[in-house]
């Protein structure tokens, strides 16, 4: 499902040469980083568990000799495709998001409840104001900051 969405906003990005190009590379660079912080998890796992001949035997283990090096050619043609400024919201929220999709829905792990999904929540909202904030900073673009209206 993650390749999938991956591959259709790589191929969305590679048909829109204007400035969404970065911003759907961006965004398929940070769903994939946030695949790949799941397998790495997956790792550390099965290294926990069965020291290195468990790791070995992981199929995560094999699957992030492969995802590693696609997630740095993604993030570096996302960067190359355009400015910063449309390639990074995308690659600070998507990985979260996916990771935590991941984690919930394959490898079984759980949220916890009461104050602690307020708490996140919170933190979740933080996050996206701040990549947004950002995001918008005149120090991203080839703008004078000190000719911004006040």
């Amino acid at each position: 499902m993650t390749v999938a969405c991956v591959a259709a906003l790589v191929a969305a990005g590679r048909r829109n040469e204007t400035t969404h190009h970065a911003a759907f590379l961006g965004a398929g660079a940070g769903m994939w980083f946030g695949f790949t912080a799941v397998l790495m998890a997956g790792t550390t796992a099965a290294l926990r568990a069965g020291g290195v001949s468990g790791l070995f035997q992981a199929w995560h283990t094999y699957a992030m000799l492969v995802a590693g090096p696609i997630g740095f050619f993604l993030l570096q043609t996302a960067l190359r495709a355009g400015r910063l400024v449309a390639a990074q919201p995308g690659l600070v929220l998507a990985n979260p998001l996916v990771a935590l999709g991941w984690g919930l829905l394959v490898f079984g792990e759980h949220v916890r409840g009461g104050p602690w999904i307020v708490a996140d929540l919170v933190a979740a909202g933080a996050l996206a104001c701040c990549t947004v904030l950002l995001a918008g900073s005149p120090l991203l673009r080839d703008e004078d900051p000190a000719r911004q209206p006040a």
